[in-house]
């Protein structure tokens, strides 16, 4: 766009809906992991439990990651609502919603009929690995995407809370 060409109105129109819809995503998935971890930080022992049922990581380690994966998601979480780190937070977290994905989609393959672990040890925690988990996972990284999406456009409080 040259500098004689009008600007586009940022507080209506397409600019205005694509700001809003990538503020709604971060606030999506910044509650789930928020909520998410908080679930995990008062039971970790049942944390463990869930990340030792899946056979893939040594039995040393799960204890450690029942108590730091709750942790780096509060952080991560945060970070996307932050204005100059949502870029990198939003790359973190869809590696990490990628990864926990394929954990569930060996779950299913093996046919594994396991607790996912991902909600702590609530009612939702005891959902099992299923297709309700992948969808919920599909959810959350299309949500990543529009925020991705969005963040090229220009928004009416850009430099304040983001945009």
């Amino acid at each position: 766009m040259s500098a004689d060409e009008p600007q586009q109105e940022v507080t209506t129109g397409p600019c205005a809906r694509w700001f809003a819809m990538g503020w709604c995503s971060r606030l999506a998935v910044s509650g789930v992991f928020f909520y998410a971890a908080i679930l995990k930080i008062v039971a970790p022992g049942a944390f463990a439990e869930n990340i030792a049922s899946y056979d893939v990581f040594p039995g040393d380690y799960t204890g450690l990651m029942a108590l730091t994966i709750p942790w780096v998601e509060i952080i991560a979480a945060a970070l996307l609502l932050a204005g100059r780190t949502r870029h990198a937070a939003r790359l973190f977290l869809f590696v990490l919603l990628a990864a926990f994905t394929v954990l569930k989609v060996y779950a299913l393959a093996e046919g594994h009929d396991l607790v996912c672990g991902c909600f702590g040890d609530g009612y939702l925690g005891r959902m099992t690995v299923g297709w309700r988990g992948l969808w919920l996972n599909v959810g959350l990284l299309a949500c990543l995407v529009i925020d991705h999406c969005s963040a090229g456009r220009r928004s009416p409080a850009a430099g304040i809370i983001g945009g």
